[in-house]
Order: C-alpha cells, then structure tokens, then sequence
C-alpha cells in the first residue's frame, strides 16, 4: 500500500463562491459525512469521532444517507425499528444539531419509507444556516421509476430560484446522481449553474472523490462507517469525513481521515476512472445457450493498460457453495506494460441445463489484486466485480423494473387495474408472462402474457384486479408469477421467473376498525395456575404482518381473562418441527430477540410492554424504560409442537385501580419467530413503530358467566 497517501497533509481547497452578505452571515463551519450504517455491537467511524464532533469547532452535522444498516424484509418491521433505536441512541451523544438525508439502506421499499417518515416527516427539504441555503434532495422515492420525481424536481427549482439568488447554495443528496444517466446532468446541473451553486455532496460509494463542473464542486463522501470501502485509499478508500467552512466568501474544506487530514486531492479523478475501465475489461460477459451444460465455453478478454506505468496483478475467479457455474482457470496473473495489451482467456462450465438455476446467490464474481506502478489499485475483496451471467442478469432487470406496482387501499368491494410495463434489454425477442399462482379469498384477478421484439423499450398490459369479502380475506392478496422467456426458432425457454403479491395498504382501515378481544371475568384464580386451567386453548389465528396483509405461516391463539386483582393474558404458539431459538437468559435483556411473545397495554397515559421469551425470561418496560421493574409472573410451557406464555398482569402495574365490565384497554400482542429472517406477527398492525398505540386493538373486559364458559374468550372483529 502507497503510504505516502497517509501522510498528514493540511491543505485545503478554496473555492470562490457568491457572496452578498458580510462575514457574519455568510460562515458557517459543519461536518459533512455518509454512509455511516451503525449497528449494535461494531463501533465505528461515526462513534468514534463523536468526540471532535462536539469540540465546540462545528455549528452542525449533515449524514448523507444511509444512517443504519436497513434492507430488511418488509414483514420484518421490529428489525428496522431496532436499528433506528440503536441509531437514536448513538446520536444522542452529539452535542449539535444534526441534519438527515435519506438513503438506499433507510428507504428501499413503502414499508421502510413508511417508517423514515414518520420520523422524519419529510424525503426532501430545506434550510438555511449562516446564510447559506443548504438543499436536501432524496435520491430515494420507492415507487418512482424516473431518477428523480416531478414533484421532487418542480420543488428543487422553486426552493433554488425563490431562496437562493445572491447567497451561496450547497445542495445534498444520498446517491451522486451526476455520475448514473443523463438526468442530473441535463435536468439539474444547469439550474445549479445557474444561481452559482457552490458545491454539492453526496454518498452512497463508500468512498472519497472530487470533481468540478462548471464551478460547482461535487464530493462523494460516503466513507463515515461503512466497512465494506469501495477500494484502495488510492481510489478513495478510506474512513473520513469532511471539515467544511464558509467564511470570507469562500468555501473551503479538509478531508479528516483516521489518521489525521488528508489533501482534498489526494484521490485523483483521472486515476479512478482508468482503474475501473481496466477493472471491467478484466470481466468476461459469458453467455449461455441451450444444450450447453457440462461444456467449456470459452471467453477471452483483450485487456487495455491506459496507465503510463507497469500494471500488476493477480485475478482470482470466486463462486458460491453449490453453485452450477464454475469458471477455469481460477487464478490468472497479468503483467502490461505501459499502454501496452494483454489477452486473457476463461473456460466456463456449467453443471445443469436451464436458466432457473441462476439465482443471484450462484453468481460468480472476480477479485483482483494490484496495482500500477507503486500504487495499489486493487486489495482482493475491495476490488470485485461480478460475471454478467447472460441473459439472466438482464431478465432480472425486466423483472425489476415491471413489477413496482401502487398498493390498493382497502375497501368492501374494490377494483383495480395494474399497467405492467416492460422493456426488453435483449438482441432476441422475449414473452414476459404474469399468471396467477394463488388466488385469496374474496379476490379475483387474471393473467397477461407480452411479447417484445429485441431491445423494445416499452410495452404494457394491463391486468384487473377485484375485491368483495371481509378485511380478514383482503389482507391475503393473490399471489402472481412473472416469467421471462427466450424466443429462438425452436421454441422458448424460461431464463427467469419469480413471486410476488399484489400490495395492498391496510393503514386506513386499521385506523378507524379496532380489532377487539374479550376477557371474561372469573372467579376462581385465586391460586397459582387456576387461570390458566380455564382459559382456553385456542386453535383460531388472529396474527397477521406489521404490514397489514398476509398471515403468518404458524398459527397464534389469544386468551384473555381478569379478575379484582389482575389481567390473565394466554398465548399458544404453534412451532411444527422447528427448533427453539434462545439466546438471553437474564431479565430485562432483549428476549424479543429470541422466539418470544410481548403484550402491550396502553393505559391512561402510560404503554406497558411485557416481553417473555420460550425460556420463560421476562422483560418490562413502562414508557420506554426497561429499568422499571413490575410485579408480572410470567411462565412458559412446552407441548407437542407448541409453546404456551402465560402471564399474570397485576392491575396496580398498570396504573387502573378499579377494573370493571364494560373497560376497554388498548392492547396490542406480538410474536417473534427469529429464523433465517425475523418474522414479526402482531394482533393489531401499527405500520411502523411498535409504540404507535393508535392502532392498538382494543380489550373489552367481560363480566363472569355462568359455569365460567369461555366459549366468547376468542379473537374477535
């Protein structure tokens, strides 16, 4: 590795910009940093430097994007608040107020967007500090099949040309937009060119690098955490943040790495470039045919050196366990010279006929390591790149960009038609069939097959959807194969087919029907275990996803009881043949984590949250404070394929003094079934946080009944 790249350098880049006030009001001096992606357990660049963040030295922070790990299944809502809590508490270490840009790994689906704004309120935005107007732009708009949408672009102008004549403007967004397609370049940069925009800092590539267009600067700085750093510090990297200061009407700013500052131009543009136009023709593009299995295909590369210096490395070709791809040699060296040529050749074998093998998880990929001259370029796992599998990684994308469909909102009688629209990226002709492969209850859709002749842009068809049944049957939507088939002269072959479900938005719904449950009185539990011999066992599932359809794979039964002293709450889990998952032993620990069920009880002012995992292992919690402790027995039992949870909720720990028939509680119960993903199912879907009590079902205390029949115990609507 150079090390003269980690010398402490302390120059600075001045750059001029507008200035129409004096001193005062046109400085400003704040961090600039991205990609921080904090997770509990790794410390990290971001933590680790809080410490200089509150020295006193910077007025304020902007985090461009990607603020925690994310890209969690839609279903798996509790993973994604568990993040943001994590993050919520690392940034309540900083001293300055601090700045949010959405990115990729925040907002990646309507779920996720769902939760970002309810924290945030907003994508796009923005303000005004030291009499700089800072833009704040969301390269992430789910659903949106254009880079950026019109009512996003039409407010960027607005805000731009109304707030930002004659003082100095630095717009922020997550992905460096100008560097994929034509649209920032076209679309944005002139406007920016024209009110004299001063700089523009984005994230996304985990890495440092500048450039300047126009006099507008733009810096990708996404090195604030991420570990998987996108190269060698040659080519940008490296863990940093930028130290950035408006004064005297200019803009000037230091590159602060781990070992102290760096040179703004310590990455070199020109440099960048040739070592991915190298990298690339390293790749083969393999292309596989009919008939083609258990023979080497061969594939040669005619590789460039656009370097004045020797260019060194090792290719290593790497696959996954199992997969039906295997590429030889699996090691080749090269050694060009300057500007001269090498060829390198592949022999590609493929196990199986057929494209459905061709899962993503089977895609081979390189690794290379060296450089040119003294510099290293490429470090093994930082410099990798896939093998394009051909045609199966551009079915994928017909795929893709066909089936981003709008949710249907919830109604007794509902229709809908979806416009599927598909682009063939293909030299042959294609059919894209959409078929149903389940229909719900109450639902009733049909199936659409289009044909695309090579490298067609568009086509569309248009499939209806009808609704008349219950919100139990709308919340199971149908579910839908797309298939991608290669036409040739012998017929047609499917190169890719995946699932998916028709969306639906449950939101509104929820919020206007409570789901209800009874708890009748008894008068027998006066002893240990009395309760839980006459609440019943029960075999209805009330559960479904956070998201507001689907229901889980294991059943879920809901009893309730009560009685003077307190709240009998029972929960049956069914399990099958699956193994327990136990990992936290002590209280007040994350049992959540593990196979567990937690109650929720909203009560006067306060929320109540009881969590006890298959162990037995209670957690409580009043208003967020895991540090209170109640007085809840909580037990747990096994049985043949099913857990049982019983828990014994006293009434003064929740704050109601005199329970009596006709009270209504707010309730909530959610279960946790952490597998290969973690699966969360509650009684009352709350679309995000799981505090979000408005959407809490209710729980109705019953009086007693005669011979205690707890027929009536069961969930109800």
């Amino acid at each position: 590795m150079n090390r003269l790249l980690f010398l402490l350098v302390t120059a600075v880049i001045l750059f001029p910009v507008v200035s129409g006030c004096g001193q005062d009001e046109n400085s400003a001096r704040f961090v600039v940093l991205g990609d921080i992606h904090l997770t509990e357990g790794h410390p990290g660049f971001f933590t680790q430097r809080i410490g200089e963040f509150n020295s006193g030295k910077f007025d304020f922070l902007i985090i461009l994007g990607d603020m925690i790990p994310g890209y969690n299944h839609p279903r798996v809502t509790k993973r994604t608040l568990e993040q943001w809590a994590f993050f919520d508490s690392a940034v309540s270490e900083l001293d300055i107020p601090w700045y949010e840009v959405p990115g990729n790994h925040d907002v990646w689906d309507r779920e996720s967007e769902r939760i970002y704004r309810k924290r945030f309120g907003r994508l796009w935005y923005s303000f005004e500090r030291g009499g700089i107007l800072f833009i704040i732009l969301s390269s992430e708009e789910p659903g949106c099949r254009e880079p950026m949408s019109e009512k996003q672009k039409n407010w960027f102008i607005n805000t731009l040309e109304s707030g930002g004549e004659g003082r100095p403007v630095i717009v922020c967004v997550h992905q460096p937009m100008w560097r994929y397609g034509a649209f920032w370049n076209t679309e944005i940069h002139p406007f920016l060119k024209r009110h004299s925009a001063v700089a523009v800092f984005a994230g996304h590539e985990h890495r440092y690098e500048r450039t300047e267009k126009d006099g507008v600067l733009y810096i990708i700085s996404g090195g604030g955490g991420a570990e998987n750093l996108q190269g060698t510090p040659a080519l940008g990297g490296f863990h940093h943040y930028c130290d950035v200061r408006l004064e005297n009407g200019s803009l000037s700013y230091a590159v602060i790495g781990r070992h102290g500052k760096k040179d703004p131009l310590c990455v070199d543009p020109d440099t960048v470039r040739k070592a991915r136009v190298l990298m690339r023709s390293l790749v083969p593009a393999v292309r596989l045919g009919k008939g083609q299995s258990g023979t080497g295909i061969k594939a040669e590369r005619t590789v460039v050196n656009p370097f004045n210096t020797q260019v060194e490395a090792q290719i290593q070709v790497c696959s996954h366990a199992g997969s039906p791809v295997s590429v030889r040699p699996s090691v080749q060296n090269i050694s060009i010279a300057p500007k001269g040529t090498q060829t390198i050749s592949y022999t590609v074998f493929l196990a199986k006929s057929g494209f459905r093998t061709f899962l993503a998880k089977y895609r081979p990929w390189i690794e290379i390591t060296g450089g040119a001259g003294k510099t290293l370029l490429w470090d093994g796992a930082q410099a990798r790149t896939g093998i394009d599998v051909y045609p199966f990684e551009k079915a994928r994308q017909v795929f893709r960009q066909g089936t981003s469909l709008p949710p249907i909102e919830y109604g007794p009688k509902v229709e809908k038609t979806f416009t599927f629209s598909f682009a063939n990226p293909l030299n042959t002709k294609i059919d894209v069939v959409v078929r149903v492969v389940r229909t719900g209850k109450g639902w009733r859709t049909d199936s659409r097959e289009i044909k695309l002749g090579p490298f067609m842009k568009r086509a569309t068809a248009k499939i209806n959807a009808a609704f008349e049944g219950t919100a139990e049957q709308f919340v199971c939507p149908p579910v839908l194969e797309c298939s991608v088939w290669l036409c040739g002269e012998k017929g047609r072959e499917q190169i890719y087919a995946r699932r998916f479900s028709l969306p639906v938005d449950m939101a509104d719904y929820f919020s206007m029907h409570r789901r209800m449950i009874q708890a009748r009185r008894i008068t027998r539990a006066s002893r240990k275990g009395d309760a839980e011999r006459v609440l019943p066992s029960i075999t209805a599932s009330g559960m479904l996803y956070n998201s507001g359809f689907g229901s889980p794979s294991y059943r879920t039964g809901l009893g309730c009881a009560w009685t003077d002293k307190g709240l009998y709450v029972r929960v049956e889990c069914e399990t099958g043949s699956l193994q327990p998952v136990i990992t936290h032993t002590e209280r007040d620990t994350n049992v959540f984590l593990d196979d567990a069920v937690e109650v929720y009880v909203q009560s006067r002012k306060s929320l109540f949250r009881f969590s006890v995992n298959r162990s037995g292992v209670l957690r409580d919690e009043k208003n967020g404070n895991k540090e209170w402790n109640s007085s809840v027995n909580a037990e747990t039992r096994e049985g043949d394929g099913v857990w049982t949870a019983l828990l014994n909720i006293p009434w003064k720990d929740i704050d109601i003094q005199s329970p009596e028939p006709g009270m209504t509680i707010g309730f909530n119960l959610l279960r946790s079934e952490p597998r290969t993903e973690h699966v969360v199912s509650l009684f009352s879907p709350v679309f995000g946080r799981f505090d979000t009590y408005k959407y809490y079902g209710r729980l109705v205390l019953q009086p007693a009944q005669p011979h205690d029949d707890w027929s009536a115990g069961v969930v109800e609507e």
